[in-house]
């Protein structure tokens, strides 16, 4: 597991807070820098049409497919939970529409 910024390094907003970051796997946080995994303002989560659309023409492809999360799991600490502006930041940075 890796620490991964919701609001990247090179975005003139981030910070290196907790509420600024995400423990993912590292297979995760390439899918994040990708956007083919989107993370949204509630921690409910959105996979892009490319990861959507993947051919399923294999055992391992439908078994990916049908077991990708809908939501985050939250911290059991309030001060650990990803903020929601860091996530409207992110995107604002990244020009894209939520």
């Amino acid at each position: 597991m890796i620490g991964a910024h919701i609001d990247p390094v090179n975005s003139p907003t981030s910070t290196d807070q907790v509420s600024n970051g995400l423990c993912l796997c590292a297979h995760c946080h390439i899918l994040l820098d990708l956007h083919d995994i989107i993370v949204l303002p509630d921690l409910s989560l959105r996979y892009s049409n490319r990861i959507l659309q993947m051919e399923s023409n294999s055992a391992h492809h439908s078994l990916y497919l049908g077991n990708l999360p809908t939501e985050l799991q939250i911290p059991q600490d309030s001060t650990s939970v990803p903020s929601p502006s860091m996530i409207i930041q992110r995107y604002e940075f990244f020009e894209i529409q939520i």
